[in-house]
């Protein structure tokens, strides 16, 4: 699997309506291209609010290996997100005409969105100036705007909002810019310990409503078993196989949406809980493992035939590894609310044995 490697942070500031937009920039190189040349490009672009939650959204990347430190260094979620941070707290402002380029070419943003995004600005009272580059049939259009003026910034943010999708960071700013003004009141001030206490009880709160299982599965489709962590809520339905993803996606996006800094309590709460569930969930697991061996196949035989719908010749369970039958048997034991059909369909997709009970 390829990664992308970081090895710089930086951020850049720039005056809007209401307030401050941020764009931060990566230093990045990618595994699987020789040389592994770094490059800076932007990667996200937004305000205060929109920029925190989107930057712990996909943080969960770097546990799972996607994301790596330079030369490949294995990173946390918490060392990246961190990094961000620091760097658009430290954001330095820009003030100067930037030009933005509508065509066909790669760097270019999309020539169908130059209709839009004249009309954003008549909407805003800002009259860019207009010019075409390049070959008549090319039919590039640039659009230059002047960042000394709130109104153009507040265009070029409400654009990239708009359409994320084909107006990214790094068309807007192709290159790094160099910063023109010293740190001031747009610089983000640290969470003070106050709040920090109230974002970790938050936290705490939230996760105590949701319990991890082991949860055995066919494997992509695979014939034989496999194990994946799973978080479930209080009435035993299943919310996400991929924890970290589902608390970073959800929960920490929001927070930190809402309060600029709360990532690293919330993590921090997020890890703990992990780690003491995982603890729970290894010693039920060898609690079934020990009825098994001891020969005890009446406590088996009964939450087969409760998670059977009552049916005793109903074979759920025939599967090759006793592991998955102890993973199966969990989940009875936790009472969780899995229809007979996609159980059977699961055994299905294994090797076809016969019964452990």
């Amino acid at each position: 699997m390829s990664s992308t490697y970081i090895s710089g942070y930086r951020a850049v500031a720039f005056r809007t309506l209401a307030g401050f937009a941020y764009c931060l920039f990566n230093e990045t190189a990618e595994s699987n291209l020789h040389p592994r040349t770094p490059h800076w490009s932007a990667h996200l672009l937004g305000s205060l609010g929109d920029l925190g939650g989107r930057l712990v959204q996909h943080a969960y990347c770097c546990d799972d290996g996607s994301v790596r430190g330079p030369h490949g260094r294995e990173i946390r979620a918490e060392h990246y997100i961190k990094r961000s941070e620091d760097a658009i707290r430290a954001a330095a402002l820009i003030e100067y005409p930037v030009a933005l380029c509508f065509g066909k070419y790669l760097h270019d943003i999309p020539s169908e969105l130059c209709e839009v995004f004249d009309g954003m600005a008549a909407q805003l009272g800002v009259h860019p100036a207009c010019s075409t580059s390049g070959a008549e049939a090319n039919g590039r259009q640039v659009r230059e705007l002047d960042l000394r003026d709130p109104a153009h910034g507040e265009l070029i943010a409400r654009f990239a909002a708009a359409h994320r999708g084909k107006a990214y960071p790094w068309r807007i700013f192709p290159h790094t810019p160099s910063p023109c003004g010293v740190l001031g009141e747009w610089n983000v001030p640290d969470l003070q310990a106050d709040l920090q206490r109230i974002e970790g009880n938050a936290a705490r709160s939230y996760l105590s409503m949701f319990r991890l299982v082991e949860l055995a599965c066919p494997y992509d489709g695979q014939s034989y078993i496999d194990a994946k962590t799973a978080v479930i809520d209080q009435a035993g339905r299943i919310c996400s196989t991929s924890p970290l993803q589902w608390f970073c996606a959800g929960y920490l996006k929001e927070r930190n949406a809402a309060t600029f800094g709360a990532s690293a309590v919330c993590l921090r709460e997020y890890r703990k809980w992990e780690k003491e569930d995982r603890e729970k969930v290894a010693f039920q697991e060898l609690a079934i493992e020990a009825s098994l061996l001891d020969g005890q196949s009446d406590y088996a035989r009964r939450c087969a035939t409760e998670l059977a719908g009552g049916d005793p010749s109903a074979k759920v369970f025939g599967v090759a590894q006793p592991q998955a039958a102890w993973q199966y048997l969990h989940m009875a034991g936790q009472q969780l609310d899995f229809r007979v059909q996609k159980m059977a369909r699961a055994a299905n997709a294994a090797v076809t044995t016969t019964s452990l009970f």
